[in-house]
C-alpha cells in the first residue's frame, strides 16, 4: 500500500542567479548563521516532523559550506544540506512509494508556524488543485524588535501539489514569474497565519514597511508569537 503523502521542503540557499555576492565565504558564514537562528528553528520544532528538507546549495560552493557545517550541531536526519545539480535525485528517492508530492517553498531566512507540516498532512485539497497558498503571516524586523501583519495574494509561501507517479514521469507546474505566478495555477488559500519575513539586516528583497500602524503587533505580544514559529 502506497503512503499518502511525501512532504519536501525546498530552500534555496545561495543558487538564485540575483544573489550577489553568494558564493563569498563571507556571506555563505552569515547566510548559515541566520539560516540556523531562525530557518532550522522553525523546522526543527516542527510538531510533525515527517518531511524532509533540501537546502540547495551551488555545486562550487561546497568545500565553504561543508567546513562552516562541521562547527556546528548536526544536522536532523530529515534536513539535509545538498548540492543543487543532486537535489532533484535526492527528492526522486523512494517517491514511488507516495500517492502525492508536496514541495514546500521557503528562504533560508524565514518562518513556518510549527504546525505547518502537521496542517499540511491533515490538508485534503480538491484533486485539480496544484498549489496551496499562505496569503497571511507576518513581517518581522528582528534588528528593531517590531512586528507588523501582511497579507499578500501570492508571496514565497507556497506548497505545489503534485501525484507522485505524474512528477516522476516529468510534470511540473509552470512558474515563469516566480512565486507571483502562483495564484495563475489552480489553487486553494490555508487560511492561518503561517509565515514570518524574517528582516535582519542583509535583505535584498524583503523590508519592514508597514503604511498602516493598525497592522503593526504591539512589542509585548512578539515574543508569544514567535514562539509559535520557532
Amino acid at each position: 500500500m502506497l503512503r499518502k503523502k511525501k512532504i519536501v521542503v525546498n530552500i534555496i540557499f545561495n543558487t538564485r542567479i540575483n544573489l550577489q555576492n553568494s558564493s563569498l565565504p563571507r556571506w555563505i558564514k552569515y547566510r548559515i548563521d541566520i539560516f540556523f537562528k531562525f530557518t532550522l528553528n522553525s523546522l526543527i520544532n516542527q510538531t510533525n516532523q515527517d518531511f524532509t528538507v533540501y537546502v540547495k546549495y551551488m555545486d562550487e560552493t561546497e568545500r565553504i559550506i561543508k567546513r562552516l557545517l562541521r562547527h556546528r550541531p548536526a544536522l536532523p536526519g530529515n534536513i539535509l544540506f545538498v548540492k543543487e545539480k543532486e537535489a532533484e535525485a535526492h527528492l526522486l528517492k523512494n517517491l514511488h512509494e507516495y500517492d502525492d508530492l508536496y514541495i514546500v517553498r521557503i528562504d533560508s531566512d524565514d518562518l513556518y508556524h510549527k504546525s505547518f507540516i502537521q496542517q499540511l498532512h491533515d490538508y485534503i485539497p480538491n484533486k485539480k488543485t496544484n498549489a496551496l497558498i499562505n496569503q497571511k503571516g507576518y513581517l518581522y524586523d528582528s534588528i528593531h524588535h517590531r512586528m507588523a501583519s501582511i497579507d499578500r495574494p501570492s508571496p514565497p509561501f507556497y506548497t505545489l501539489v503534485y501525484k507522485a507517479k505524474k512528477y516522476i514521469r516529468g510534470k511540473r507546474h509552470p512558474l515563469l514569474a516566480g512565486h507571483g505566478d502562483v495564484i495563475n495555477l489552480r489553487h486553494e488559500i490555508i487560511q492561518p497565519r503561517n509565515y514570518v519575513v524574517v528582516i535582519h539586516g542583509k535583505n535584498k528583497s524583503s523590508k519592514f514597511k508597514c503604511k498602516d500602524p493598525s497592522l503593526l503587533i504591539d512589542s509585548s505580544s512578539i515574543p508569544s508569537i514567535l514562539r509559535d514559529f520557532m
